[in-house]
């Protein structure tokens, strides 16, 4: 197997493009939030008794960058992240974020 196509294929996974959630718009794809994203944002919210930024907008942007983050970051890996690595990645960044933010 050449190298190339195991670095192609190490994210791959088997999940139907009918079963991902729709973005909440269709303006700019580029920045574009997802609704499970935002609930699992707040999630971390409310389990640490984080703040909200009292724009919205604001929050989606901290959103956006948790996983275009999540992205980048795994996509540069070497190995294939374990079950739950990503949300935790996602949910420390979201944390991480917000908890400067609270200060």
């Amino acid at each position: 197997m050449r190298a190339n196509s195991v670095l192609l294929n190490c994210h791959s996974t088997d999940v139907p493009a009918s079963s991902l959630p729709r973005p909440t718009s269709d303006e700019n794809p580029a920045q574009e939030v997802f609704p499970h994203d935002i609930r699992r944002a707040m999630s971390v919210v409310a389990e640490n008794n984080l703040q909200v930024p009292a724009s919205r907008s604001r929050f989606e942007l901290v959103v956006r960058l948790a996983a275009e983050a999540k992205l980048l970051f795994f996509n540069a890996a070497l190995h294939e992240p374990a079950p739950g690595e990503l949300d935790q990645f996602f949910e420390n960044f979201i944390f991480q974020a917000l908890q400067t933010a609270s200060v």
